[in-house]
Formats: C-alpha cells, sequence, structure tokens
C-alpha cells in the first residue's frame, strides 16, 4: 500500500509506518522501543506503508501496481486452468467409467447367454433321457395302468395330470377319495375341468389361477382341486354358521383351562361379542377376481400346480333333468359372452313394440278406445246424426201436406223416441261391459 506523508497517522511528527493487530501504528523508532521486549515482542506486526521518495517513486508505484495486477491476473489463469483440468480430469473419469459399465454389462450378457445355453443343453438333456425312459415297456405298462411316474422333463399341465390319478396317491383312503372324483368325472359327468391351472401355497386360503374363472365360477360353488381336495368358494359367513363358530371356540378355551370368573352378566356379553368379531373378522369375504379364488379352507399340503375342476351339487346330478357339469359350464359362458357382446337392437321390432304400448296406454285412459277408433267412432255418429237431420228437415217439408200429417209426426216421434230409448241403452250396456273388463 503507497501512501502520502499527510495521509498517514503519525505519532508526534514521524509516520506510522508499522500496524500492529493488537497496539495500533508505530513508526520506525517507536516500534522498537515498544515491542523489542516482553510479550509484545511475540505481537503480529506488518508493514502499513512504504514510504517512497525521489524522482522514481511514482514510476515505481506505476511499476509495483502493474506487478499487483499481473499477480492477479496470472492467479485467476491459474484457477480457471485448474478447475479446465477438474472438468477434463471428472470427464474422463466419466469416460472410462462408461467403458468400464459397458464391460460389465457385456461380461453379464455373456455369462447369462452362456448360462441360458447350459440350462437349455442340461433340459435337452433330460428331455432324450426321459423320452428314453417314456418308450420303455415297462414305462408304457404303467401308463397304460395310471402308474406311470413324474418326470423331471413334464411340465406344469404333464405333472398336474399324472397327480390326478388314483392308482398314484399315497394312502388308501386317498386312493378311494381319487377314484370316486374319477368315477364322477368320466362317468357321471357331475365334475368339469376349468381351462388352466391353479397354484396353491401351504397355510394359504386362496388359489392362484393362471386364466380368470370370473365367467365360469361363483361364490359357493363346490370345486375340486387335484385329486382329493374339495373345497367351497367362499360366502359370507350366517349367523348360524358364526354361532357355532362362537361356541367351538368357547369350547377349546374351556379344554385349554381358560375358566375366568365373570364378575357380571355384561362382561360374559362383552367376552363373546370379542370372540363373535374376531371370528368375522377372520372369516370375511376375501377378493374374488380375475386370477384369485377364495376358499373356505386352509390347504395343508405343499406347494403345488394343480387342475381345477366345477364340481356339480349331488342332489342336480342324480336328478332326471339330465343336466351335467358341463352343460352347466358352458351355459355360464354362454350368458358372459352375451353379456359382454350384446345383440344389435332391431328398430322395427322396437317401433312396433312402442306403437302396442301406446295403444294399450290409450285404451287404458280413454275407456278401450285408441285415438284412430275414437275417430272412427266419432265420424260414423257425425254421419248418422247429418242423415238423421236430413230426415228431419225433409218430414218439416212435409208436415203441412197430406192428411196424415199429424199421424205421422206422431209416429217419427214415437220412432225417434224408441231410437234413442235404444242408443241410451246400448251406451249405458257398453260402458257396464267396459267397468266389468277394467275390473278384472
Amino acid at each position: 500500500m503507497f501512501v502520502s506523508l499527510s495521509s498517514l497517522p503519525t505519532i508526534t511528527e514521524r509516520p506510522a509506518l508499522w500496524s500492529c493487530q493488537d497496539c495500533g501504528y508505530f513508526c520506525t523508532a517507536c516500534l522498537n522501543k515498544t515491542h523489542s521486549t516482553g510479550n509484545r515482542q511475540y505481537h503480529s506486526v506488518e508493514q502499513y506503508c512504504e514510504l517512497r521518495t525521489g524522482d522514481d517513486a511514482l514510476e515505481k508505484d506505476r511499476l509495483e501496481e502493474l506487478r499487483r495486477l499481473q499477480a492477479i491476473e496470472d492467479d485467476r489463469v491459474r484457477r480457471i486452468k485448474e478447475v479446465m483440468y477438474q472438468m477434463d480430469l471428472l470427464k474422463a473419469a466419466r469416460v472410462v467409467q462408461k467403458c468400464w459399465r459397458r464391460i460389465m454389462l457385456r461380461k453379464r450378457q455373456d455369462n447369462a447367454r452362456r448360462n441360458a445355453l447350459l440350462q437349455y443343453r442340461k433340459q435337452y438333456a433330460q428331455l432324450r433321457q426321459d423320452d428314453t425312459q417314456r418308450q420303455t415297456p415297462l414305462y408304457r405298462v404303467k401308463r397304460g395302468f395310471g402308474l406311470e411316474p413324474a418326470l423331471k422333463s413334464d411340465g406344469d399341465g404333464e405333472k398336474a395330470r399324472k397327480r390326478m390319478l388314483p392308482l398314484t396317491q399315497k394312502g388308501l383312503l386317498d386312493k378311494m377319495e381319487a377314484s370316486v372324483g374319477f368315477v364322477k368325472r368320466n362317468v357321471l359327468r357331475g365334475e368339469y375341468k376349468l381351462n388352466g391351472l391353479v397354484k396353491m401355497k401351504k397355510g394359504y386360503r386362496i388359489a392362484y389361477t393362471t386364466e380368470s374363472v370370473l365367467d365360469v365360477l361363483e361364490r359357493g360353488d363346490t370345486i375340486r382341486i387335484g385329486p382329493t381336495a374339495i373345497y367351497t368358494v367362499q360366502l359370507a359367513l350366517t349367523e348360524e354358521e358364526i354361532e357355532e363358530k362362537k361356541r367351538e371356540k368357547l369350547t377349546v378355551l374351556r379344554q385349554l383351562g381358560d375358566n375366568a370368573q365373570y364378575n357380571s352378566t355384561e362382561e360374559r356379553q362383552q367376552r363373546e361379542e370379542e370372540i363373535v368379531q374376531s371370528i368375522k373378522e377372520e372369516y370375511k369375504e376375501r377378493p374374488f377376481n380375475n386370477a384369485v379364488v377364495p376358499l373356505d379352507d386352509y390347504w395343508y399340503d405343499e406347494d403345488a400346480t394343480l387342475f381345477l375342476y366345477y364340481v356339480q351339487d349331488t342332489r342336480e346330478a342324480v336328478s332326471c333333468n339330465g343336466e351335467t357339469a358341463k352343460d352347466i359350464i358352458e351355459g355360464r359362458l354362454k350368458r358372459a359372452w352375451l353379456l359382454a357382446n350384446p345383440r344389435k337392437p332391431n328398430v322395427e321390432a322396437i317401433a312396433e313394440q312402442e306403437r302396442l304400448r301406446k295403444i294399450a296406454e290409450q285404451r287404458a285412459q280413454f275407456m278401450g278406445e285408441t285415438d284412430g277408433e275414437k275417430d272412427k267412432r266419432l265420424q260414423s255418429e257425425q254421419a248418422a246424426t247429418k242423415a238423421r237431420m236430413t230426415t228431419l228437415k225433409n218430414r218439416a217439408k212435409l208436415r203441412n201436406g197430406g192428411r196424415k200429417g199429424r199421424a205421422q209426426r206422431m209416429k217419427n216421434m214415437r220412432r225417434n223416441k224408441a231410437a234413442a230409448a235404444k242408443k241410451e241403452s246400448e251406451e249405458s250396456a257398453r260402458l257396464e261391459a267396459w267397468n266389468n273388463s277394467y275390473d278384472d
């Protein structure tokens, strides 16, 4: 920093050239005197300004300013170069990372392709081995009797078919139940296989379907899953079923030693209400959609993929109407198709139905007559009245002529009275007939 002598802070008559952060400004003599010994010698002192004198002082100041500006510019250029270097380094790192990722991706793809090829070769070798076993006479004999074992190359459908064979079941009861199901399917036609497969998981009350069965199954239907398992598509519990399950649960609690003594009837009722609420929560309706069929009981066997059958009600199966489970499923499929693809409306038939409806409404409103029938009746009555008036006019003209004019008039009067009485009787009979028909 370069300043004039007049602008410098001074102590007595000498300029202050040094600055202490703790003590202030000093000249050279005062600084040496006060900061040479003691604790002050450890203070931080820096040159406050440089006093220049002589003819070259301005030139020195200019050169010093130029050097300062050049140092600032050099520092700015250095920092820019450092930033550019860091950016180039980051860009290079990104390029390297991109290349490395490509290399690793290509390596993973090669490994996946190699593993797929090895898996395919393994499956093909297993398939050839199983095909060789299928051609053996022993396997053919077992297949003829329904005793062929499951092979590793069998698909889900083939494994499900082999699990349905009665003679391949483990226990005697399972063999008997599977045989009964076989007879109902193939002889009595009381069961019908639905499209797709169901995947069962141990401990679940849900069957996962590979194809939608919403069009062919309803809540409350009886179904067979696999060779021996009979289930019902879940329905909401009735009051009787809830009461029965409550009694069963109370019985189990008593057997387990839950003999709590209730101080009042309200406590007992509250305990029973808690049990009822827990039963309703446990057996509440679960969703029934394209991929899920709720069951009324748990699946206790191991995880498996099996066939799904619709089981016809026994009373319908033994009835004389001749309807089988296949007929019921085909009827439901047809109904679903008609709902999804409704027929185009017949415009002429709709117009005819509308016309007949309007006629019926008019007859009900206007004493059994439509607008057309009423117009025809009024026209006929008007024509009859006109003819009668014409006759009366002609008779009036002839009234004064002839010896029998009065007798003729009297005769005409009696005739008119008879006609009026007849007309009145006919009208009353018509009204009575209409009223009787309307009451029926």
